[in-house]
């Protein structure tokens, strides 16, 4: 009968009939899909460790682990600082993956303290468990762009990339950390991902709280002297981790993704977003790194600079029926085509053609 008793008490106190909330966040990452789904009330002493509400993201941690928290639009209203320390009030939730909290009110206590990470190595960053904890790996920054309106990192480990989203702390003009592109770095943030509706990981990456939680663990090497010809990057003898510098005319520009140019010995497709206005015709340099891609490395850069203007490049002649060559890469062409249809695409108008034996598909912008 004792048992019994003892049974039904626990069934009652776990199924949200107790009077007393969940004080820890340990308590609610236990909780079942179901359990959590039942909206257990919480009460709880957390800091602020995340807070990227341009993304409609927040992290909290109570010094023993950490969860993801949905703050509502006007509590938002109400300015809750990052680092900052807090009694959170809400409710748990099932979460897309594992339980988080709906938070309906919070009040302030004073300055948090940032915990110790969570330091992983290599592929363990997939772990399961790791999601929505606070962590420290190392890794190269690979890349820098605007994801979701924001700025972020492409932090490669050990072969993987983990795109790293940094929060918007200037909306008007965000800008991204060119300075830190093909560096070791050490990265502190929350674990996150995306997930499907069998509640299975579908995607690994991370939220920063700052730039400042990216710290560098070398200095920024020096560019070759002078210019590398565009058609030079990785061959025999070259570095994948060298500093490289091209000089060239850009042929083609895709806005916050790449710049295509042409020097004396071809073509090169240079990857970056950085926001400086080019024309075709315009002779700009370039400083950054080689990428692996399909039939010519690209080149991942960390500075453009535009040199002077000019007159906008001759498109060379193609025929689409003579065999392709890796020189006619990311090359800007002409050609003669027979117009077979007209479709929406989600880049632009795309143009099917046929030219003699061969068809093929040409984007237009819109």
């Amino acid at each position: 009968m004792k048992n019994l008793i003892l049974t039904v008490l626990l069934f009652l106190s776990i199924s949200g009939w107790a009077a007393e909330p969940l004080s820890g966040i340990a308590e609610v990452l236990a909780l079942s899909p179901e359990m959590a789904a039942r909206k257990l009330p919480v009460h709880l002493r957390a800091t602020l460790l995340v807070d990227d509400r341009f993304r409609s993201t927040f992290f909290i941690h109570d010094g023993k682990t950490g969860c993801f928290a949905l703050i509502p639009g006007p509590l938002i209203a109400r300015d809750p600082k990052r680092g900052e320390c807090y009694w959170f009030d809400g409710f748990t939730n099932a979460g897309d993956f594992r339980s988080i909290l709906e938070i309906t009110s919070f009040q302030h206590i004073g300055p948090g303290s940032e915990p110790e990470p969570l330091r992983l190595e290599g592929d363990a960053i997939f772990n399961t468990r790791a999601d929505a904890q606070w962590l420290e790996i190392e890794g190269r920054v690979e890349g820098s762009s605007f994801r979701e309106g924001g700025p972020s990192l492409d932090i490669g480990v050990q072969g993987w990339v983990i795109p790293a989203f940094l929060p918007v702390e200037k909306p008007a003009s965000p800008a991204l950390p060119w300075h830190l592109l093909g560096r070791k770095v050490r990265v502190r943030g929350i674990a996150a991902g995306t997930f499907n509706d069998e509640r299975q990981m579908t995607r690994r990456f991370l939220f920063l709280p700052s730039l400042s939680h990216v710290v560098p663990l070398e200095e920024m090497p020096e560019a070759a002297t002078g210019a590398a010809a565009a058609t030079s990057l990785l061959t025999l003898g070259s570095e994948i981790n060298s500093r490289i510098r091209v000089r060239g005319v850009v042929t083609h520009r895709i806005e916050g993704e790449a710049v295509y140019l042409r020097d004396a010995s071809g073509t090169l497709r240079v990857l970056t977003a950085q926001p400086l206005p080019l024309e075709p015709g315009d002779e700009i340099e370039a400083e950054g790194y080689p990428s692996l891609e399909l039939l010519r490395p690209a080149l991942r850069a960390g500075e453009l600079r535009k040199i002077k203007s000019g007159p906008a490049p001759e498109p060379v002649h193609f025929d689409p029926g003579r065999p392709l060559t890796t020189r006619l890469h990311h090359e800007l062409i002409r050609t003669t085509a027979e117009l077979l249809a007209i479709r929406d695409g989600s880049q632009g108008f795309i143009l099917q053609c046929r030219s003699g034996p061969e068809n093929f598909d040409a984007t237009v912008d819109k």
